[in-house]
């Protein structure tokens, strides 16, 4: 159990959040998190959540496409039904949202920050948990769901960091992975399979330097009926993050609708 150090509550018109410190026995040191709420929302039980793995150098104040968690819990999908759901993010590091020598952030997210939420009535029940990310949170996002399908109800990925190869990693980052068995065990384009029965959106702009092996090497190993946007112009940055992030939250709230 993840105790918390302390926890605030901050109000805006489009939402309100909270957030607050635990000591991570997973990750050794004490993390920060935000867990955002609808707007009109005073009672936070019995929420769907959403978890949001923040890219490379983030943190748990970093936002999905320019959404805070608030708003991303209160982003309202024109000429479509509103489905409110809980946010939140979490530090996670710069390891790739996976297990280091002294550091698992992917431990935490199951064992600490989950049951954190779900002490607070978020996320409670069966397929009530869905996933989101952006590059390196991406890439989490897609193993969080590979690692456990039966937990994940749906997965959101804006432009996820990922390789084919260990080598070409190599080429890009020397701390991702510790070598290429631990590449192997998280790669998550061999282990797309796993994602048969989980509905999956997925963005990447062809200016993207990532977008040769998004589009080439992982949209082919998804599961039939992702729902994909890999033509439209954008690069890895935040303003094409921006333009495709309420569509993602959309799906998201689509999914929870469906049950």
């Amino acid at each position: 159990m993840a105790p918390i150090i302390q926890a605030c509550a901050h109000y805006e018109p489009n939402g309100w959040s909270r957030t607050g410190y635990f000591y991570s026995h997973a990750r050794r040191r004490v993390v920060g998190y935000t867990i955002g709420f609808p707007s009109g929302c005073r009672h936070q039980r019995h929420l769907p959540l959403v978890i949001f793995l923040h890219g490379y150098g983030g943190s748990h104040r970093t936002t999905f496409g320019g959404f805070s968690m608030q708003a991303a819990a209160s982003y309202r999908p024109p000429n479509e039904p509103y489905v409110p759901a809980a946010w939140v993010a979490v530090d996670g590091g710069n390891g790739y949202w996976h297990a280091h020598p002294g550091d698992n952030p992917a431990w935490m997210l199951v064992h600490e920050l989950i049951p954190l939420c779900r002490r607070l009535g978020l996320g409670v029940g069966h397929k009530r948990i869905a996933v989101a990310g952006n590059s390196m949170g991406g890439y989490g996002a897609l193993l969080l769901a590979e690692h456990h399908p039966r937990l994940i109800a749906g997965v959101a990925l804006l432009s996820p960091a990922v390789w084919p190869t260990y080598q070409a990693a190599l080429r890009a980052t020397q701390t991702a992975w510790t070598s290429q068995p631990d590449f192997t065990k998280n790669d998550v384009i061999a282990h797309a399979f796993r994602l048969k029965d989980i509905p999956i959106i997925l963005a990447s702009g062809t200016g993207d330097p990532f977008h040769v092996y998004i589009q080439g090497w992982l949209a082919p190993k998804l599961p039939a009926g992702t729902v994909m946007d890999l033509n439209s112009p954008g690069g890895h940055d935040g303003t094409y993050f921006a333009e495709k992030a309420p569509v993602q939250v959309a799906f998201l709230q689509h999914v929870f609708a469906l049950g």
